[in-house]
């Protein structure tokens, strides 16, 4: 079993290749949904992944008050079943400046569960894989999930995690705006919110582009966006465009992978 293993977000595996750029040299697992084809797991196989097929659980998520999410949120439960001691899991909004390898030691306290804050938000976690009576928390559902797995790691994991620092998940409009003093350059790792407007659905991520802030009443999490969301946008998107290129060159043969429940 590894040590250790870095999982990229459920929208893509760009992730990987940023921690890769940063020097870590770990294994890197992809959780893919049913749309991705043979020939992008080809490509990711070849990169080094190890991809794991992951399918909504039936009658998970029914009472989320937030239906934009969708029930592919709830695939990252399946987290706890990578042959891994430990995993740092990142969701693809995020852009990681510097080596956080150090994460994997948030844990030696005996925690099951690493997160910056108190409520955990899902974009950032340090874990340890294994057995959770995920099942005795679900059947408590009463409408409290109302943010999906969000809301339901913070009822299950109450009072057992421990918390990171917050330059582990900086706000990149909290960055933008001033309300994180020091800059993107104190960040380990910037975090794109997902802010909703009024029907629901989520506004803006980083992979739609900066075209639309030309709009006059186009918000950021409710803030006109400036030059600074502007640049962190731009660089998330360059790492993007890097990924991709990587992604396309001539594809060598999968490496094998450890193990047959992790293959694409």
């Amino acid at each position: 079993t590894p040590a250790y293993a870095i999982l990229s977000g459920l929208v893509g595996s760009e992730m990987c290749i940023r921690d890769r750029e940063n020097g870590v040299d770990v294994p890197f697992h992809a959780l893919l949904g049913n749309d991705m084809d043979a020939e992008a797991r080809h490509a990711l196989q070849s990169f080094g992944f190890i991809c794991r097929d992951v399918r909504p659980r039936k009658g998970v998520g029914h009472s989320s008050a937030l239906p934009a999410l969708g029930l592919g949120q709830w695939a990252k439960l399946q987290l706890w079943k990578i042959d891994a001691e430990r995993v740092i899991y990142l969701d693809s909004d995020v852009l990681v400046l510097r080596d956080v390898s150090e994460l994997f030691s948030a844990l030696d306290g005996g925690e099951p569960l690493a997160a910056p804050n108190d409520y955990l938000s899902g974009g950032v976690l340090v874990l340890k894989p294994g057995p959770e009576a995920f099942d005795t928390t679900l059947a408590e559902d009463s409408g409290l999930y109302v943010y999906g797995e969000q809301d339901f790691l913070n009822v299950h994991f109450a009072g057992r995690h421990t918390r990171l620092s917050l330059e582990y998940k900086c706000s990149a409009e909290k960055v933008a705006s001033g309300e994180w003093p020091k800059g993107a350059d104190a960040c380990s790792i910037l975090e794109f919110d997902s802010c909703t407007i009024g029907t629901g659905h989520v506004a803006w991520k980083p992979w739609h582009g900066v075209a639309m802030f030309n709009a006059s009443d186009f918000r950021v999490c409710f803030r006109k966006p400036d030059a600074t969301i502007v640049e962190l946008t731009e660089r998330w998107a360059a790492v993007h465009q890097r990924a991709l290129k990587a992604l396309t060159v001539p594809l060598a043969p999968p490496r094998p992978s450890p193990s047959s429940s992790s293959t694409c």
